[in-house]
């Protein structure tokens, strides 16, 4: 299972008997609310415990997305570079002791 604030969730939409699509799968039929509560005693002292709000990251845009997958591989290419250049260096550094 997933647990997780469903598709185009918004603060109205707690009021719907079914929260909608899921925001992992899709599905529509077979989800429902939970309440996420911490063991003890709650502030107006009942039993069940207090309500803890539920905090997620919101889902990246698909133009996020791509920028996030640019800036990996940028970061990415910048390492094998900066590998290489090193590995030559060290290549040109073995060469010259051996000349000598």
């Amino acid at each position: 299972g997933y647990c997780g604030l469903p598709k185009g969730y918004t603060d109205s939409s707690k009021n719907k008997q079914n929260p909608g699509p899921c925001n992992n799968c899709n599905e529509g039929t077979q989800t429902n609310w939970l309440r996420v509560t911490q063991q003890g005693v709650g502030a107006s002292g009942n039993k069940k415990g207090a309500e803890i709000p539920w905090i997620e990251i919101a889902p990246c845009s698909d133009e996020d997305m791509q920028k996030k997958k640019e800036a990996e591989m940028a970061a990415k290419r910048a390492e094998i570079e900066a590998n290489v250049k090193k590995a030559i260096q060290e290549r040109e550094r073995q060469v010259a002791e051996k000349a000598l």
